[in-house]
């Protein structure tokens, strides 16, 4: 007798308070979450820690002729990028970012059927039209897991440690103080 009487309290009081309703949790999600906001994360909210620091530390890339080179995050900040995802509006905000040293710009993740000198033009051609000065350099690997966790990747040294800003930041002045 005393379970049914749990029971029964136990469903009156989720009746009485609207738990387990459809239309009420329906309705306070509606109120606690606007569909026409969009938030953005801040440079501190997104920034954090690369989770394999060493490999920034002397990454091996190709220069516009094939000639390979070595690179270090220690010297300046890397930014990953790729021509045929977002890099155009990525390069027009870079290009009003003012920073020493001078960020490198590594252009990656070209379609699997393109050749380098393919691969190359596009990216000039990218440059030439945001009017970029930047130095660039090539990834003709596939970084994606590897090496970057998604386009664009940046990576930074500050205090001692390599941190890492996923994504695009959307204006220039975030990307001043992330660099």
């Amino acid at each position: 007798m005393f379970r049914v009487s749990f029971l029964a309290i136990g469903v009156a009081a989720l009746f009485l308070t609207g738990c387990g309703s459809e239309h009420s949790i329906t309705e306070q999600a509606a109120q606690a979450t606007p569909t026409n906001e969009i938030h953005v994360l801040s440079v501190t909210q997104r920034t954090h820690l690369a989770s394999n620091p060493a490999r920034y530390e002397g990454l091996a890339l190709s220069l516009a002729t094939g000639k390979k080179i070595t690179v270090s995050v220690k010297q300046q900040p890397l930014i990953f990028f790729s021509p045929n995802l977002g890099g155009q509006a990525l390069l027009q905000e870079l290009a009003q970012v003012h920073v020493s040293p001078t960020p490198l710009l590594i252009s990656t993740g070209f379609p699997s059927t393109f050749t380098q000198q393919q691969a190359v033009a596009e990216t000039q051609e990218l440059v030439s039209q945001t009017h970029i000065s930047w130095p660039i350099v090539y990834d003709f690997t596939n970084p994606f897991g590897t090496v970057i966790s998604g386009l664009p990747d940046t990576y930074v040294w500050k205090n001692g440690h390599v941190w890492e800003i996923p994504g695009a930041l959307p204006h220039a002045a975030q990307w001043q103080k992330a660099l």
